[in-house]
């Protein structure tokens, strides 16, 4: 029974989270950002309302990331969009047609042929990463300015570690 669990689990967690080959890691858009329900791309430099791909609406699409990927569902249309088209059963081609609007209304149209590359998903994750970075640094930065540090004769258990710093609350305003 338990070899039957595990062959299971393997099965299904294989399933949801494996790629599929290496062309399951292009994009044809170099960013994403969601404002309310509406997910922005940006092409060219230039920022779109994303309304679909190659004929799939974007809700569709939204809808079936959400319910392959659960509460991961954005992070997958941003850096595994070709996955998600597959598992969609419509594979994209070394190009895409993309439906879009321009932000704060107008009529969508097409944009034919938009290349599906490898090097734009290394873009979103690059931008992904330092939006991260710099929220952990805002943060550390609000952290600091709200207490006065210790003395630096403390010991240091790890210098690899990134802390928040130690610090004396006080009630007195200079």
């Amino acid at each position: 029974m338990r070899y039957l669990l595990v062959v299971l689990l393997t099965l299904f967690s294989s399933h949801a989270f494996a790629q599929p080959d290496g062309r399951a890691q292009r994009a044809p858009f170099t960013g994403v950002r969601y404002v309310g329900d509406e997910a922005h791309i940006e092409i060219d430099g230039e920022w779109y309302v994303w309304r679909g791909i190659d004929g799939i609406g974007y809700e569709e699409l939204s809808a079936f990331a959400e319910q392959i990927a659960g509460r991961l569902w954005q992070s997958r249309l941003e850096e595994d969009l070709d996955w998600v088209l597959i598992e969609h059963g419509t594979p994209a081609g070394e190009a895409v047609d993309l439906l879009v609007s321009p932000i704060g209304g107008g009529e969508a149209r097409t944009l034919e042929a938009v290349p599906m590359t490898k090097e734009n998903r290394q873009l979103i994750k690059r931008r992904q990463f330092m939006a991260r970075f710099e929220e952990a640094r805002q943060k550390r930065e609000r952290a600091e300015s709200m207490c006065e540090p210790r003395s630096m004769s403390w010991p240091r258990r790890s210098a690899s570690v990134m802390r928040m710093p130690r610090c004396v609350w006080t009630t007195s305003t200079r």
